[in-house]
């Protein structure tokens, strides 16, 4: 067949190649995948500027890289898509580095795009040198240079790779001068698909010596971490743990892969296990442990020795890294879970998992009739945080890690329904991640509500975020729990009797001054009528696309069950 004949009439086709290092760059990392890049303007057009004038990808200035970091992470972790931190060299670089250990902890496929001084000044005092290697690699997958112009496009789609599959985490690509001021570079739009992960199944023979395991349970408990939400595997998992007969639990980064309303979930383990459950937990006699590294939070208080034990992840360090496990299933979550119910369809052992589950229905009713009689005199923090889920059925929640809003770890405080979206710190725990990781919740989840729940601790340390957020018009709810110190270092100095004045806030952050000037509503709890008032408030506020701050004044007898338990508080646990 002969080629059709040009039509001399017609327009010329127009060349929409793209030239100049970070036009490319953007162009790159968009037909990667990518949609977010965050970052601060650097002293002369980069990647960010770029951003702005490439289809598909949207730039998110922020006024600080340590929140831009914690911003990546937490947009990167709700999308499941490689997000982009755009840096440049020394203090910058370092001032990202807090979050991107946090990013690493989390696994957030983040790749952190930095530039590098030009290779002429590197060991002679050229300004802003710094070994960006050596203070990146423990926090970072790999460490891509890209010293050719012609390796800047394989780089980026590597990079996309990298943190996108095996473990997702954080990958550094650095740039050196000289490409970064080449203007030869040259790329045509449509010539890269989207990056994809890699997905791998479990090998059979494998799958069914832990299926003979699981089978032989009498008291089956199935814990999903964060690797069962990364994979997208909820359903599957669920579906696993229904075909099983097992009691379900979680850890802090797998919450959302169960109804939490649901009688046979045992709520989280380890540091935030809640009694009576805590019973039901130790005596589960088989645990299938999937998508999670069973790090040290996870078992606080739990003798893993004792069980038998069925590991599966993605990734094989996390095998044996803490507990031996009598298995270990390499391979993806979701193809995991279905491959383990097919094989455990029809098992015989289900008659004899009916008096264990029946017992932890009586574990959750006993566990829910406390928590429902709990007063807001015994307990400010759990009342306020009962009532977010009801006021903000449709919202994105990111949590902390201090000592009073660590009850919204706890099951009989928070409970969430299935596939409700969250984000909160890994075991690195960083403070100060909660408010800038809600910016980029609220960027990777446009129109949602974000509620924050932080201690005023962490809230002054991050407040520099809050321009960004209402210039972005983040409808952003803050519940800040206010004890007017740094809870946990005053809570233990005052468990060995020690001064807690270097804990305590002899000048206090106007938190309420500073959300009302950036055009945003205050309301300071003082009981349960104007809890209620004041998240009603909120909502509108959040509806109208301002920000809204709930104070929530707290005292140290306020303190989680986990906490006391661990750090052995005698008396009563308030749970």
């Amino acid at each position: 067949m002969s080629a059709p004949a040009l039509d001399p009439a017609a327009p010329a086709a127009v060349d929409r190649a793209v030239t100049g290092c970070w036009p490319v760059a953007a162009q790159v990392l968009r037909e990667a995948g990518c949609e977010l890049v965050f970052g601060l303007p650097a002293d002369e057009p980069g990647l960010l500027d770029a951003a702005a004038h490439t289809d598909g990808l949207t730039p998110i200035p922020v006024r600080d890289q340590r929140a831009g970091a914690c911003a990546a992470v937490a947009a990167a972790m709700l999308t499941r898509r490689p997000v982009v931190l755009a840096l440049t060299t020394g203090p910058a670089f370092t001032n990202a580095l807090t979050g991107l250990l946090e990013g690493n902890s989390l696994g957030a496929p983040v790749i952190v795009v930095t530039t590098r001084i030009a290779a002429a000044e590197i060991g002679r005092g050229g300004f802003q040198e710094t070994d960006q290697r050596s203070l990146a690699q423990s926090v970072v997958k790999d460490h891509l240079v890209v010293a050719t112009a012609e390796s800047l496009p394989w780089a980026l789609r590597r990079a996309a790779h990298l943190a996108l599959n095996g473990r997702p985490a954080p990958v550094l690509v650095e740039i050196t001068t000289e490409v970064g001021t080449a203007t030869d570079l040259i790329v045509h739009p449509g010539a890269g698909d989207p990056v994809q992960v890699a997905r791998s199944a479990p090998d059979p023979a494998d799958v069914s010596v832990a299926a003979a395991v699981l089978a032989r349970a009498s008291r089956p408990l199935l814990l999903a971490g964060g690797g069962v939400r990364a994979a997208g595997a909820t359903a599957a998992v669920r579906a696993l743990a229904a075909e099983w007969g097992a009691a379900t639990a979680t850890t802090a980064s797998g919450r959302g892969t169960f109804d939490e309303r649901h009688p046979h979930y045992l709520g989280l383990v380890g540091l935030y296990a809640t009694p009576p459950l805590t019973e039901r937990i130790a005596e589960a006699d088989v645990v299938l442990a999937i998508g999670t590294a069973l790090e040290e939070t996870v078992r606080m208080g739990w003798d893993l020795d004792r069980v038998r034990l069925v590991h599966a992840d993605g990734d094989p360090a996390a095998f044996h890294r803490s507990v031996p496990a009598e298995v270990t299933l390499l391979g993806d979550a979701g193809l995991t879970a279905a491959a383990l119910r097919a094989a455990l369809a029809g098992d015989a052992g289900a008659a004899r998992r009916t008096g264990w589950l029946g017992s932890v229905v009586r574990a959750r009713q006993a566990m829910d009739a406390r928590a429902a009689a709990v007063t807001f005199a015994e307990s400010p923090t759990r009342t306020v945080l009962r009532a977010l889920v009801e006021r903000f059925p449709d919202a994105v929640l990111v949590q902390e890690n201090g000592l009073h809003d660590i009850w919204g770890y706890h099951l009989s405080a928070l409970t969430l329904p299935a596939d409700f979206p969250l984000v909160g710190p890994g075991e690195q725990t960083m403070m100060g991640f909660g408010l800038p990781a809600a910016v980029g919740a609220s960027v990777a989840r446009p129109g949602r509500p974000v509620v924050v729940v932080c201690g005023d601790g962490a809230f002054a340390m991050s407040s520099n975020t809050l321009p960004t957020a209402a210039e972005l018009g983040c409808p952003l709810v803050m519940v800040v729990f206010d004890n007017g110190g740094f809870g946990w270092p005053r809570f233990l100095r005052q468990q060995e009797g020690e001064p807690t004045t270097t804990a305590d806030f002899g000048t206090r952050l106007p938190m309420a001054e500073l959300v009302e000037a950036l055009g945003g509503v205050v309301a300071t709890v003082t009981d349960a009528e104007s809890a209620g008032s004041a998240l009603r408030d909120a909502r509108a506020a959040v509806d109208d696309g301002r920000l809204a701050l709930v104070v929530v004044p707290v005292d140290d007898d306020d303190v989680p069950v986990g906490i006391r338990r661990i750090c052995g508080v005698e008396g009563p646990a308030p749970w």
